[in-house]
């Protein structure tokens, strides 16, 4: 749905021998999700979850992690995003429609995602086309 969340980076050296994008959006599914048994030191954990480093050449630039105390009902989500993935604005809608589709989980709805915001690179291809055609004479 997010192209951004999908999205890898060229080496810089590697792009300037071979001509090609410097971004490349991968297909299918590139989320980097586990599920573990909470750790003792929850913040300790929370700490040395978010520095891991991200590798920008073969991604994924975003990791989810969901731990649980199997003593307890205790579930805590933690979302790490590298920053070129999303700026503040792009993070807000991700959780706004993350909270949508745990509240319609929790009453037992199927979820019902929003249709996808429109590209760059669909607008950046049609406004091409749009430039080539008569119309952009």
């Amino acid at each position: 749905r997010h192209d951004a969340l999908r999205t890898t980076f060229r080496d810089e050296a590697q792009s300037l021998d071979t001509p090609g994008p410097a971004s490349v959006v991968q297909q299918g599914d590139c989320l980097d999700f586990q599920q573990v048994e909470a750790p003792a030191d929850i913040p300790e954990w929370l700490l040395d979850e978010q520095y891991k480093p991200f590798n920008l050449h073969g991604g994924p630039l975003c990791r989810v992690r969901v731990l649980m105390d199997p003593s307890s009902s205790v579930w805590v989500l933690h979302w790490t995003l590298h920053h070129v993935s999303a700026d503040l604005w792009s993070y807000n809608v991700l959780l706004d429609e993350l909270a949508a589709a745990y509240e319609q989980l929790k009453t037992s709805q199927e979820v019902a995602w929003p249709s996808p915001a429109p590209q760059y690179r669909t607008c950046a291809s049609e406004q091409a086309a749009w430039l080539e055609s008569p119309a952009g004479e």
